[in-house]
């Protein structure tokens, strides 16, 4: 649900909506709602970059953001939020993802 590019009445006006809870239904979970939507994910770097090629960086994301930060060439390094600090006072990464 947090990867669909759909917002939620889209999902519904789509029939993605009674899908999905048939879906859920079947694996016994229920939805309540859906976060993030229309929020940008921020990456913020120590070093500038002029395109979208993080070649060279370890950039700390969560486990949802690995594929991405491959995606872009950098190698994700996943620690916890409360590491995010210390990580780049000491170098282990080069930047980090944040939504704002």
């Amino acid at each position: 649900m947090k990867l669909s590019h759909l917002t939620p009445w889209e999902e519904r006006a789509s029939g993605a909506w009674p899908i999905t809870m048939i879906c859920m239904k079947e694996v016994g979970c229920l939805f309540y709602r859906k976060i993030g939507t229309d929020l940008p994910f921020n990456l913020y770097l120590t070093k500038p970059i002029k395109t979208a090629d993080l070649k060279g960086f370890n950039i700390r994301v969560s486990p949802m953001y690995l594929q991405l930060v491959k995606g872009l060439g950098g190698n994700p390094v996943v620690i916890p939020p409360t590491e995010v600090y210390t990580a780049l006072e000491r170098k282990v990464v080069d930047g980090y993802g944040w939504p704002p």
